[in-house]
């Protein structure tokens, strides 16, 4: 039993990261910390939208599985995080209002 926790976590890590380096390198999006502000706001949303797929479990389990963990919750979880992040947390007030 731990070593499947362990596996969705390494899983949720994996698409986090992977999440943050494509926003970044491709994207070139600007993020407080570049590259490891990205990694650890990636990781955050990942895990986040792990909540949220245990929330609406019944809703997520219709999505496709990859190796018995469902990868949308993360990858959806990464994505807004970090776009809100590189939103609004890379810039002073005054360069938001402007």
């Amino acid at each position: 039993m731990a070593l499947y926790y362990l596996s969705v976590g390494l899983t949720y890590a994996a698409v986090g990261f992977g999440i943050a380096l494509i926003a970044v390198v491709f994207f070139r999006l600007r993020v407080l910390g570049r590259v490891w502000g990205a990694i650890v706001v990636g990781l955050i949303g990942a895990f986040l939208g792990a909540l949220v797929e245990h929330a609406f479990a019944d809703f997520f389990a219709l999505l496709a599985d990859f190796g018995g963990v469902n990868l949308f919750p993360p990858i959806a979880g990464s994505v807004v995080v970090i776009a809100l992040f590189g939103r609004y947390g890379g810039r002073s007030r005054e360069q938001r209002e402007s």
